[in-house]
């Protein structure tokens, strides 16, 4: 019988693969953190023999301190003096170390303290502080090895022939800088001191000798401002001249407490920028050589760059209107002379407009009747008289006085004027409407405010709406023709204060809203005074007004648009315009708008200290255009300048020209220039620059250089802008900082005004307008 054949299954000895892998990382664990161990326990015995190394140095230094005399415990000129060193290198056992002793006086509460206000301690140098400190060269992981120890004089502490100084340390808000290091030195008797001012911001440095303005102190700490005291340097020549300095070397006083509080705070950047316009040159435009007054200038676009000029003018020893036209883009007047309105004296209220063929109407006021009158002259734009002389504006008060007038040009040949007239009260506005030849149309003036009796209106301009327009009688469907619609904006007292109010009235002076619209919006304006309307229409046919006004201060320049149909105000506040410091004041606005609907605003600023022309843009929605305001007139005499005006040239470029009276020359003159780019800035590199703070160091006495009484400014440097008219300055102190621009270079203007103030722990930007 054959038995079944059973195979058992054989298995090869060992590890496979995966085993393998398993089992060598299970042991490099193992020997991984048994190393980690090991190296630990070895590092930790070389810590222990280290620290104890160190603790025996220092106890057997500080043993040899105990058996110096007491006069001898100090740091070898440092305070209090002796034979100490300040840092040492020590080897031992094959180690390296640091050691550094310090001593320092100890006031003791025990029998006073020197700063007590009722008994202080006339001896607060009770006793030394030693402290030694080892550091490891070696193992720079260990802790330092702090030993310290006091020593005590024989007797009772008894230098009477010592004094004592405090030194108080504080930020730019009075509060106590800690860990500011306060070095105190003399040359004799030698004192070369450190300490750190404590969580009170105080140093005491006790027993110190006698000494007047000996002994000077500086302030320092990493990231911080530093002061100091100033030696005093009598000579001239001397890069340190100082012959009263603010504050002086400290003193000490024998039995006395000197103290001295420095301010110290984190520094902080100026940012310089040198920019420029394309302002062109200035030019006279009044072509006399006498020395008599030319004032209150107005302008209007002829056509192309050639802008005609108004004025009042006193060269022949009377007040008379003249004009002279001037082709801006080269600078060259259109006539060899001025031309004189009309020989009669006592003219005043230029004004001036330009119809369709550029034919001239000049206006202005005068006496000759015995009472203010309007008269207008018509001329064409060579010069020549197109009426034969001037005409009178035809009124129905003839013995009242008409004053103010202003004028513009209607949609053929003809104009519209608008002026003051007192002959019910203090003043109403009226319109008159006059055709090309120079006859008057309206039989009876229209009155356009409709302010009650008693209140004066005064000061008004007038502009025709070009987008006016109405059905073709007989024309096809949709077709249109112009018409003569005018705005009309003034200065109204009819709520107790001055106001700017405007009106939209059709041909013949009858109104087309409602009511008289007053400019201001904003509830803040109520019970303030505006003044010195200026009016524009914009492309859209919207008014747009600005004006005078001293809601906030003496006086800012604000700016409201309207809609052409109902007179309802188009921005929901009132837009204030510029960028001037509170406090100062903005007046005489005049306005001038862009094919875009940009808005040219020009005003009188005080700024810097006298009147000066000011521009800025913004966009027909209020919004600003340019971010900063142009100084448009360049003078540095810093002679007066008064009564801007503004046009636009039909150029294509967009070109702005101002004009302005100027006192410059000792007399009143009428200049002008003019805006390339519509306020783009370009950099200037490389622009020498003084920079200057307004702490001072000192001061320089009578009959020494440089002139009498001058400041020696803490910081006072000549600078530099880069190829990009950048310059940054690092590390300064908080302070209020000037800059002036050194030649050939001048300075226009800054954003911000400057001086500007630099706060601590803090950036400035500041861009400054060269020429």
């Amino acid at each position: 019988m054959r038995l079944p054949t059973h195979v058992v299954p054989t298995r090869e000895e060992g590890f496979t693969l995966t085993e393998a892998l398993i089992g060598i990382l299970i042991i490099g664990i193992v020997f991984t953190a048994m190393a980690a161990l090991f190296v630990g326990g070895i590092r930790s015995v070389q810590d222990s023999k280290s620290r104890t190394l160190a603790t025996s140095i220092g106890q057997r230094h500080m043993e040899t301190i105990r058996n110096l005399p007491y006069d001898s415990i100090g740091v070898a000129g440092g305070w209090p003096d002796g034979i100490l060193e300040a840092t040492q290198t020590v080897t031992e056992s094959d180690a390296t170390f640091t050691m550094t002793t310090t001593v320092q006086y100890i006031d003791d509460p025990f029998d006073g303290l020197v700063t007590d206000p009722v008994s202080p301690d006339v001896f607060p140098w009770d006793y030394k502080r030693v402290q030694v400190e080892l550091q490891s060269v070696d193992v720079q992981s260990v802790n330092p090895i702090i030993l310290t120890s006091h020593f005590a004089p024989d007797g009772i502490e008894s230098e009477d022939n010592r004094g004592t100084l405090l030194v108080h340390v504080i930020d730019a808000n009075g509060t106590a800088v800690s860990g500011a290091t306060v070095h105190v030195t003399n040359g004799d008797p030698v004192v070369d001191a450190s300490q750190l001012s404590d969580v009170n911001g105080d140093v005491f440095f006790y027993a110190l000798q006698p000494d007047n303005e000996g002994y000077h102190i500086e302030v320092t700490k990493e990231g911080y401002s530093s002061a100091q005291t100033y030696t005093v340097d009598l000579n001239p020549a001397s890069a340190t001249y100082n012959p009263n300095p603010d504050p002086a070397d400290a003193s000490i006083v024998v039995g006395e407490v000197t103290e001295i509080t420095f301010a110290i705070d984190l520094t902080s950047t100026l940012t310089l920028s040198t920019v420029a316009g394309t302002f062109s040159s200035e030019w006279i435009v009044n072509t006399d050589e006498g020395s008599e007054d030319q004032i209150d200038p107005v302008m209007t676009l002829v056509t192309g760059d050639e802008v005609l000029f108004g004025w009042n003018d006193f060269r022949n020893n009377k007040w008379n209107t003249y004009s002279q036209e001037w082709d801006v883009s080269d600078q060259t007047p259109g006539w060899e002379v001025d031309l004189q309105a009309d020989g009669q004296a006592n003219q005043a209220a230029p004004t001036i407009a330009v119809d369709s063929e550029q034919n001239v109407f000049l206006g202005w006021t005068d006496d000759r009747n015995g009472n203010l009158d309007v008269y207008l002259k018509k001329f064409y734009s060579l010069g020549t008289d197109l009426w034969n002389g001037p005409k009178k504006v035809l009124t129905n008060a003839n013995a009242a006085d008409q004053q103010n007038p202003w004028v513009t040009a209607d949609k053929d040949t003809g104009c519209a004027v608008v002026w003051n007239d007192d002959r019910d009260d203090e003043g109403d506005i009226y319109l008159q409407r006059c055709n090309a030849v120079g006859d008057y149309t309206l039989v009876q003036e229209a009155r356009i405010d409709q302010a009650p009796t008693g209140s004066a209106q005064t000061n008004p301009q007038v502009v025709r709406d070009h987008t006016a327009e109405q059905p073709v009688e007989g024309g096809e469907e949709g077709e249109t023709e112009p018409i003569d619609e005018f705005y009309v904006a003034w200065q109204d007292a009819r709520n107790g204060d001055d106001d700017i109010y405007l009106h939209r009235v059709d041909t013949v002076g009858s109104g087309l809203w409602g009511n008289n619209q007053r400019a201001h919006v904003d509830a803040a304006a109520t019970g303030s005074t505006q003044t010195d309307a200026q009016l524009l229409v914009l492309g859209s046919g919207d008014p747009v007004v600005a004006w005078h006004d001293d809601r906030n201060d003496a006086g800012d320049i604000y700016l409201q648009r309207f809609e052409k149909e109902t007179g309802a105000p188009v921005y929901g506040a009132d837009v204030l315009i510029g960028h001037a410091p509170a406090g100062t004041t903005q007046s005489q606005p005049a306005i001038a708008a862009l094919s875009d609907d940009r808005i040219v605003v020009t005003w009188i600023d005080d700024r810097n200290g006298d009147p000066d022309v000011y521009a800025t843009m913004i966009n027909g929605d209020g919004t600003e255009h340019w971010d900063h305001d142009k100084l448009v007139s360049r003078d540095a005499s810093g002679a007066d300048q008064a009564n801007p005006d503004v046009v636009v040239l039909d150029d294509g470029l967009g070109t702005v020209v101002f004009s302005w009276a100027d006192q410059r020359n000792g007399d009143w003159d009428i200049y002008a220039a003019t805006l390339d780019d519509n306020g783009t800035l370009v950099a200037v590199p490389n622009v020498p620059v003084i920079v200057r703070g307004s702490k001072t160091i000192g001061s320089y006495p009578n009959g020494a250089p440089p002139p009498d009484n001058l400041p020696i400014y803490k910081y006072e440097e000549l600078h530099q802008t880069d190829a990009n008219g950048q310059l940054t300055i690092t590390g300064l102190e908080w302070d209020t900082y000037d800059v002036e621009a050194q030649a050939p270079f001048t300075l226009n203007q800054s954003t911000p005004a400057l001086p500007a103030s630099l706060l601590p722990n803090s950036s400035l930007d500041v861009q400054l307008n060269v020429q």
